[in-house]
């Protein structure tokens, strides 16, 4: 009895010391990227397919240097890579309003009331534009007519058209949405569509 017991009791302490040195190394060697994705599947699979530059530049661990209950900085500023001298854009505060660091390309205009100051940041020509040439579109804050990043409302929404065949982009032929009374002919616009503001001249040309 006393040998079984003494036997379990050194297999015992032998399995202890076993753990101990394996807990010490998981330690010493610290997390990387892969390990991630066993306990935040959701916020790795973001990254992989909605990343941009988040996913193939960097790595997890490049922004989350440290992991509870070992380290508390968790969440690091967006200007540690960001800088605000490289670009004024960068110099903003609060990103996370309308970036999400996952799928940063995705922008998010509905948090914040006006996003016209911010957007200038990136888009000063359209900003010069709109002050070269005041129209009733200068005034209007931009997610007015760009609900979602890189995309635009087609003037239709918003204006009758010319005539009822008018597309998008016959408007634009003549009008730039920054600059909408400083009207220029790009290329041949045709006659048809100078009929509906223009329709005695018009018909002299049939």
């Amino acid at each position: 009895m006393r040998k079984k017991v003494l036997v379990g009791t050194v297999v015992c302490g032998f399995i202890m010391l076993l753990s101990t040195f394996s807990l010490a190394e998981s330690r010493s060697r610290g997390l990387v990227s892969d390990d991630c994705v066993k306990c935040h599947p959701g916020e790795v699979r973001d990254v992989v397919g909605r990343g941009g530059l988040h996913k193939t530049e960097v790595g997890c661990t490049d922004c989350h240097e440290e992991h509870p209950p070992h380290g508390e900085h968790t969440i690091p500023t967006c200007d540690s890579c960001h800088a605000p001298e490289d670009n004024a854009h960068y110099a903003l505060k609060d990103c996370r309003i309308c970036h999400y660091p996952h799928y940063p390309l995705e922008i998010d205009f509905a948090k914040t009331d006006e996003v016209k100051i911010i957007c200038l940041t990136c888009h000063s020509d359209q900003g010069e534009e709109m002050e070269a040439h005041p129209s009733e579109h200068a005034g209007l804050d931009c997610k007015e007519c760009h609900t979602a990043h890189g995309e635009a409302t087609s003037c239709k929404e918003c204006h009758d058209a010319h005539t009822d065949e008018m597309t998008y982009q016959d408007c634009l032929r003549c009008h730039k949405p920054h600059r909408p009374t400083a009207i220029e002919f790009n290329g041949v616009v045709p006659s048809a569509l100078c009929s509906g503001c223009h329709e005695g001249p018009v018909q002299y040309l049939d």
